[in-house]
């Protein structure tokens, strides 16, 4: 037979091959469904036990001629036969893919998704831009060859896929947004999805009543009704008019407040170093950590009264001009309503006045005590403390412990205010505490939310404590949310406390946390001949599980280095900006203020935006990883 047809000439071969495919094709003709079945899988069964022999210089040459064969077949096609091969081609292909499993299809789309992918990144620049040329060539020859008819329906059908994306975008499903940021339709508002748009901050806590988004976790607020604390009192006038921001004078004051707290704080603020950016700056920034310091109830001789000192000045017109000439910008008459309000109701300034007049010598001190339970109530009530359960007058000779706040009535030297102590907050800012409310301390036990009596050993944490005070409330005036500037001085202020508060947790149990057990530390000690270990001193090992420590860091970056290893380098570095203008935020920002007064609510959005575009990528695969 080989031997015949290497003798045939070109027309015998021709007509040879002829008649072979009208046997073969009056064959298959008679052929039953199952026969042709049974026929197509032995012959892809051949070619697959072919093909898995082949080297992979076989194969790809092999290809390359069955390209070249087609590529001459089709160049050889008249326009009809051409159309004729698409539309047998498209038949054959819809047959077999409806005759497919669900599981089927998946692979299949699967692997074609990766063959593509793999072709497109082996492509050069030149030859993806040629490639998409061609492909707008050949869409463009299409469609300029279509009848009216086929253009008509074709539009048709674009116009049921977009109607039917419409329908599965209703759904409250991630699996719509499969694809998206390539199947793109601008007909859909994606922001309006359920689960992409930020509904009102109207969620109510059902134990404390405050107001969260949605979103955003159900203890964040009481931790699910054990910490319960009295609100801060509402403001009485003039007090109450200032924060109103209704009147020229509130407007001032309120752009003013720092400068009227600096006016009558106890206390002087201090950080190691308090960043002043130039021009307009929304935030209030320090670097290092921060320190409150009291000096004596009773200036040195020949010098000017300041802070705690100016309450003790014998003419209130005194006092007023006092304030007025060491704080420039501030308004006289503001200053003598706000000096008023606090001669009235400041338990501290009562007390200090008291303990000033209760003796005759200069030869004692003040002390308040930290964890002092007001007289009469419950130990897990804070209401503001009356007069005389506040602070002891003490000869100097008498010890005090480390936590109390000492007042000399003459020292020029200044005492650091311990930042556990109740008193902490008050003393800094009077315009907040205006009565000298009790701040943070340690014994403020934990309610159990069922029979609302203290859980024992369960004490609120800092942290929990002034998240409880920052949330938004109905019915509920609120000023600390209402200082603004004032309002972001505090926020920082109390962060500090509260990461002081974790790193102190971590460093009075450190054998609970088996820092003894950092392996890399003792091989540095045993490993340096030049390092004495009777002079490291005590040794405070952070864990990584304190945000920003060194071994945070450490343990975050080798994670970085795990995934690369596993998945390859990154393909995309996406960054989210916020942005103050989110109407999320501004609808829920009490009249007169800006994005900027309100760095709280920002921060918390901001943290549901982020969540939600990981969840889009995550779970709505819109890049489809």
């Amino acid at each position: 037979m080989k031997v015949a047809r290497l003798n045939e000439t070109f027309p015998q071969a021709e007509l040879r091959r002829l008649k072979q495919a009208e046997r073969e094709a009056a064959q298959r003709a008679a052929e039953t469904p199952e026969q042709s079945q049974d026929r197509r899988r032995q012959h892809a069964e051949y070619l697959a036990s072919q093909r898995a022999a082949e080297t992979p210089e076989q194969s790809q040459a092999r290809r390359q001629q069955n390209a070249e064969y087609l590529a001459s077949q089709r160049a050889s096609e008249t326009p009809e036969q051409s159309q004729d091969r698409r539309r047998q081609h498209a038949e054959y292909l819809a047959s077999q893919r409806a005759a497919e499993t669900p599981e089927q299809s998946q692979a299949r789309r699967q692997q074609n998704a990766e063959y593509l992918a793999s072709q497109r990144a082996s492509e050069t620049p030149e030859q993806s831009q040629a490639r998409r040329l061609q492909q707008a060539t050949y869409i463009g020859s299409q469609r300029a060859t279509e009848t009216v008819e086929a253009a008509e329906a074709r539009r048709c059908a674009v116009a049921e896929r977009a109607q039917q994306r419409r329908l599965i975008f209703t759904r409250n499903a991630w699996g719509v947004f499969d694809k998206a940021a390539f199947e793109y339709d601008e007909t859909l508002d994606y922001e309006s999805h359920k689960l992409i748009k930020i509904e009102a901050m109207n969620k109510e806590c059902r134990f404390c009543g405050a107001l969260k988004w949605k979103e955003e976790a159900a203890g964040m607020c009481c931790s699910g009704g054990k910490v319960v604390l009295p609100s801060i009192d509402e403001r009485v006038e003039p007090l109450k008019e200032l924060f109103s921001n209704e009147t020229d004078e509130s407007r001032r004051f309120l752009k003013n407040i720092r400068k009227y707290n600096t006016c009558f704080h106890m206390t002087s603020f201090g950080a190691d170093n308090i960043v002043s950016m130039p021009g307009f700056c929304p935030t209030f920034t320090i670097q290092g950590q921060i320190y409150h310091t009291i000096g004596s109830l009773l200036p040195a001789a020949n010098t000017q009264p300041k802070f705690l000192q100016v309450y003790f000045m014998g003419d209130e017109e005194a006092q007023v001009d006092r304030r007025s000439e060491y704080v420039p910008g501030v308004e006289r008459n503001t200053v003598q309503k706000i000096q008023k309000v606090l001669h009235d109701h400041n338990v501290l300034v009562h007390e200090f006045k008291m303990a000033k007049d209760r003796v005759t010598s200069d030869n004692y001190r003040v002390v308040i005590h930290p964890d002092r339970v007001p007289r009469g109530e419950h130990e897990r009530r804070f209401n503001a403390p009356t007069t005389n359960e506040i602070a002891a007058v003490v000869v100097s000779t008498e010890q005090t412990a480390s936590r109390d706040i000492v007042i000399q009535a003459h020292d020029g030297r200044l005492t650091r205010v311990p930042d556990t102590h109740r008193f902490y907050d008050a003393l800094e800012y009077p315009i907040i505490f205006w009565k000298g409310q009790e701040g943070y301390s340690f014994d403020i036990p934990q309610t159990n939310p069922v029979t609302k009596q203290p859980i024992p050993n369960k004490k609120v944490s800092c942290k929990d404590f002034y998240a409880y005070h920052m949330m938004v409330r109905r019915n509920n005036f609120n000023l600390l949310l209402r200082c603004r500037l004032l309002l972001l001085q505090f926020l920082v202020d109390m962060y500090v406390k509260v990461e002081s508060e974790r790193l102190r947790f971590i460093a009075l149990n450190q054998t609970k946390l088996r820092a003894e057990n950092y392996i890399h530390l003792q091989d540095a000690v045993r490993n340096d001949a030049d390092l004495d270990p009777n002079n490291l001193g005590q040794l405070v090992i952070l864990p990584s599980s304190f945000v920003n420590s060194p071994r945070y860091l450490h343990e975050y970056t080798q994670d970085a280095f795990t995934y690369v290893r596993n998945y390859g380098r990154p393909d995309l570095f996406i960054t989210m900006t916020c942005n103050p203008a989110w109407p999320e935020i501004t609808k829920e920002l009490i009249p007169g203020q800006n994005a900027t007064d309100r760095h709280d609510l920002t921060a918390r959005l901001f943290k549901i935006k982020v969540q939600k575009l990981v969840a889009l990528l995550t779970k709505g695969k819109i890049l489809e990883i």
